[in-house]
């Protein structure tokens, strides 16, 4: 078997060396950014440069990473011969799976809904032993979270459960659709990389379109565009709304928290998991990082970071999460979104006191803001930073006891940082130094 793996990144890496493992040798890695193959990879053929993605009929198997754009030219004439690590992975995989989609809350539900399945695991099936006594039975979490699902596909079992989280890049191409599709509120996003809205949206739409009726779709109904999907799948439609789920002790913040809960618990209940394992990660899971993290409170200042908010709607949440007097730390690259929902949020949001903006969104945001905040001039500060270190700076000599330091960019972190994990922990490292 002849394969391409377009794309040496995370996903890329774990697809070769799964192939290796099971007895793949003609591996061809092409990388438009590559000028050589890592020690690791040197069993491989390469493809380097502009040209890297061309000369693809030969290959009886031509694997896309999630940022390799699925419309590119040279892929057009591949036919069958075109498919991913996911679609591979839903192929393959013995075990049912539970597959998260949406614009937010996809790591928070999918990790959620992990924790829920590995407490019934441990106190239902194991009877409470260690994970030696398991009966065989574990839960798996990847996907778009960053733990690629070939790095554990050999360990599957038709026994366990995997929990993955689906962007609409490797949603896009996908011909499979999981046991349990959970679809979370799906909003404006990703306009750099995707034609228009609606292309976004019926790449979303994969993660319901080849269910069947013993399936099990769990829909928030407080979204109109998720909720259409209804219509997009065979499945048992489970509606969920953000009271559904009552909540007396969790450790999350935030009301869109109490809906990744909803959604997080309904989609365990479809597989099974009890009332009281449920309950009990509700009660004692302690979120994400970079996902309204509680970083310290220094000189009587609260830090959160917040750095995985990368569209305005997260930040707008992560906004609605306070009553304290707020510092915003604002701006990254351009994903061609609109600001002006969140600049009349903010506008709106009379604790928000101050935003300091950074990045190549500077200019963008700064008008979008002026437009919205015109009546609140006197009561709500803008300022212009050239680095993060600045806008970090300006916000903490700014920040009085009783505020809130919030860095929530509503921006991709790429040409500035690596990506958001790197700016969050930046973030925390300014924080406690």
């Amino acid at each position: 078997m002849k394969v391409a793996i377009l794309g040496l990144g995370v996903e890329g890496k774990s697809l070769a060396r799964h192939l290796k493992k099971s007895g793949v040798s003609d591996v061809t890695i092409c990388d438009e950014k590559m000028g050589e193959l890592p020690a690791e990879f040197a069993w491989a053929k390469s493809q380097f440069g502009k040209n890297a993605f061309k000369n693809l009929a030969g290959f009886d198997a031509v694997f896309r990473s999630p940022g390799v754009a699925y419309t590119r030219p040279e892929l057009k004439n591949l036919g069958e011969k075109l498919t991913s690590v996911t679609s591979y992975f839903f192929e393959k995989c013995q075990a049912p799976i539970i597959g998260v989609t949406g614009t937010k809350g996809k790591g928070t539900t999918s990790s959620l809904i992990t924790e829920m399945i590995s407490a019934y695991f441990d106190v239902e099936v194991r009877g409470g032993g260690n994970g030696d006594e398991s009966n065989g039975r574990h839960v798996f979490l990847g996907g778009n979270i960053g733990v690629p699902p070939t790095d554990f596909l050999d360990d599957v079992t038709k026994n366990d459960i995997v929990v993955l989280e689906l962007s609409s890049f490797q949603l896009e191409d996908l011909r499979h659709s999981p046991h349990v599709a959970v679809v979370l509120g799906i909003t404006d996003d990703h306009q750099d990389q995707h034609g228009s809205l609606n292309e976004y949206y019926e790449a979303k739409k994969n993660v319901v379109r080849f269910q069947g009726v013993c399936d099990f779709a769990v829909i928030d109904d407080e979204n109109e565009i998720s909720r259409g999907f209804e219509k997009s799948t065979k499945a048992k439609v489970v509606f969920v709304k953000t009271g559904d789920e009552k909540v007396l002790h969790t450790k999350l913040r935030g009301v869109h928290n109490l809906k990744n809960i909803a959604m997080a618990a309904a989609a365990a209940r479809c597989v099974g998991v009890s009332e009281d394992a449920i309950t009990h990660a509700i009660k004692t899971w302690q979120g994400l990082p970079h996902r309204l993290q509680f970083v310290c409170e220094k000189d009587g200042v609260k830090y959160f970071d917040d750095s995985a908010s990368t569209n305005p709607s997260t930040t707008i949440a992560a906004l609605k999460s306070f009553t304290e007097p707020v510092t915003v730390i604002l701006g990254g690259s351009d994903k061609n979104l609109d600001f002006a929902p969140l600049a009349q949020h903010i506008a709106g949001q009379k604790n928000v006191r101050r935003v300091v903006i950074m990045g190549q969104t500077r200019d963008k945001l700064e008008m979008a803001l002026d437009k919205a905040c015109k009546g609140r001039a006197a009561t709500l500060e803008i300022i212009l930073a050239d680095t993060f270190v600045e806008a970090f700076m300006v916000s903490k000599m700014t920040a009085e006891p009783g505020d809130v330091v919030l860095l929530s960019p509503a921006c991709a972190s790429f040409g500035m940082f690596k990506n958001y994990i790197e700016r969050g922990d930046i973030f925390s490292e300014f924080v406690s130094q």
